[in-house]
């Protein structure tokens, strides 16, 4: 089994005790990490919540806005210019814009990726809080990693004379920012079925 961060909706959030009265909806997973794209999500208001999935005393999961995860986002894509890249953007408006999917909040669970590292689970949650509310240069950065290299750049830092270096594949690209995982199943779900 791969340890995933999962990311859910809620129109609750686990504050004391744990509940499952109001099934939270499957957006999206992620294998051996938390995309960048499930921090923009979170980054409306993000707090420490107590798990849905692990019995632990302790606020180890993440809620957020829902509706100011989606609007950090949209500023997000809106800055991403690769044409090739544009259908895995339209995917992920088309998902999260589906009435099914919005709630009141974003709930991310990253405990099984908390749980590959030494330090207690509560630290490594308050950290990525902190890591959430300073995303800015991040979310630049990736920016920067999906422009073309300049030729002045390449010839400086790059390739060889006479040999080309490879373009990156936009899909790739923008696919490990967090894209093209969007499914109300995920392996750690909440459905009846």
């Amino acid at each position: 089994m791969a340890n995933r961060s999962y990311l859910y909706s809620s129109d609750a959030v686990v504050r004391t005790n744990i509940s499952r009265d109001r099934k939270p909806i499957g957006i999206a997973e992620w294998s051996y990490g938390i995309p960048l794209v499930f921090k923009i999500l979170l980054s409306g208001n993000p707090t420490a919540c107590r798990s849905l999935l692990f019995d632990y005393e302790g606020e180890i999961a993440l809620s957020g806005d829902f509706a100011q995860g989606v609007r950090n986002l949209e500023k997000f894509l809106s800055r991403i210019r690769h044409r090739a890249a544009q259908r895995m953007l339209a995917e992920a408006r088309s998902f999260l814009h589906r009435a099914e999917n919005q709630k009141q909040y974003f709930l991310l669970e990253c405990g099984e990726i908390f749980a590959m590292n030494d330090a207690p689970l509560h630290e490594q949650n308050v950290g990525l809080i902190e890591e959430i509310k300073a995303l800015d240069p991040r979310t630049d950065d990736a920016i920067r990693s999906l422009m073309p290299p300049s030729s002045w750049f390449k010839n400086l830092f790059g390739a060889k004379r006479g040999a080309p270096s490879p373009p990156p594949d936009p899909h790739e690209s923008v696919r490990v920012l967090g894209f093209g995982n969007w499914s109300n199943h995920l392996y750690s779900d909440f459905s009846d079925g």
